[in-house]
């Protein structure tokens, strides 16, 4: 593997033309700048731009772009996507000898932001992961890669005409647990469960460790905001019946707490979550469909422990205030979801910095006949 620590290391890109099935066409000419962001907090989490003088005949809504990163040192190259996108005109310059055009390249969930256009209903009991595969292919989607499981939706769930294909199936995966549906660098659709970053496993390898393999600018800005620091949590937890009221969780503090209620001089930060699904499945009993008081007051107990345990977590994971770093960067391959070790040294008065972060954001920037510039956002991971 290239060290990417190296000096004299270098960095180019080229520019792939694909079908909307992403089968390789060729190469794609005169691409003078571009740019990608990702960020796991948004939806979808990756797009770009792209300015381009055109050489070449090419049919915008039948095409997808693929920018390829060529790594090369010391005789050895590597080559990587950086993303697969859907171009869509922003901007258009006439010249005499030809024209310019600005796109905006999104990533392949965008087909899901269409509207139902009907009502839409879920029953109760169905296996979410082979529903959100039959949204696909109904869709047309190409080979997604979902992790496939056998949790069902305790009760049912509904959608106007007005929302969209992206929010019914979200919202499905939020109820099992699964993160949101995201595209991965090849166009490939991923259905995966969610993973806390605490629970990650910890690539070292990242260059983000201060030494010789360190391949990110000694200047870099931390945000460490306490405002944001919770010391309540209050949950409503989802009922199998429409007409009964929900389980609620809640947590708080322990007065003895930094951040406590009482620590903050009786200033509450709290965070709530509403129509929440624990996952508890039971035996129907032979009145369930129209349950009596006794079958109603024994559910209730038997979720209520699991729903303050739910608000209990959520506490431990946003009571803590969490550092954010922005770091200026050489870029090599990662996800945004790896964990890494951050770790620089002290500088006279400011202390050092050695902690376990998880990537979420980065942006990089190519000019043509330019460098690879990045810009990486790293957040803190606070054990249990």
């Amino acid at each position: 593997m290239i060290d990417y620590s190296a000096s004299g290391l270098q960095q180019k890109l080229t520019f792939e033309l694909l079908n909307r099935q992403r089968q390789s066409i060729n190469a794609l000419d005169g691409v003078q700048g571009f740019t990608r962001e990702r960020n796991i907090h948004t939806t979808p989490r990756v797009g770009g731009s792209l300015d381009i003088a055109l050489k070449q005949s090419i049919d915008l809504l039948k095409i997808a772009i693929r920018p390829w990163i060529t790594v090369s040192y010391n005789g050895e190259e590597e080559h990587y996507p950086l993303m697969t996108g859907i171009p869509l005109v922003t901007g258009e310059s006439r010249m005499a000898t030809g024209a310019k055009l600005s796109l905006k390249l999104v990533d392949y969930t965008t087909p899901l932001d269409v509207p139902l256009g009907r009502h839409y209903t879920v029953p109760p009991g169905t296996i979410v992961t082979e529903r959100v595969r039959a949204i696909l292919l109904e869709r047309g989607v190409l080979a997604p890669n979902i992790k496939e499981s056998a949790a069902s939706i305790n009760a049912g769930m509904f959608w106007s005409a007005t929302e969209t294909w992206r929010k019914v199936i979200n919202e499905l995966l939020k109820s099992i647990g699964y993160s949101a549906i995201w595209a991965d660098d090849w166009g490939q659709l991923q259905v995966q469960p969610y993973v806390r970053p605490a629970d990650r496993p910890v690539d070292p390898d990242l260059g983000f460790i201060h030494g010789e393999t360190c391949t990110y600018r000694p200047e870099f800005t931390i945000e460490h905001d306490v405002s944001g620091a919770i010391n309540h949590t209050l949950i409503t937890a989802r009922m199998p019946w429409e007409h009964v009221e929900p389980v609620i969780g809640e947590a708080w503090l322990p007065a003895n707490h930094p951040y406590s209620y009482q620590s903050r001089d009786g200033l509450e930060v709290p965070y709530t979550e509403a129509d929440v699904d624990l996952g508890i499945e039971v035996t129907p009993s032979s009145d369930w469909e129209d349950p009596t008081d006794a079958t109603i007051a024994g559910y209730r107990a038997l979720i209520q422990p699991h729903a303050d345990a739910y608000a209990e977590r959520l506490l431990i994971e946003r009571s803590n205030p969490t550092r954010t770093f922005l770091v200026t960067n050489r870029w090599r391959p990662y996800d945004l979801h790896q964990v890494t070790r951050l770790f620089a040294p002290d500088r006279g008065l400011a202390t050092a910095v050695d902690t376990r972060v998880s990537i979420i954001k980065d942006s990089l920037t190519y000019q043509s006949g330019g460098t690879v510039k990045m810009a990486t956002t790293l957040q803190e991971v606070l054990s249990d």
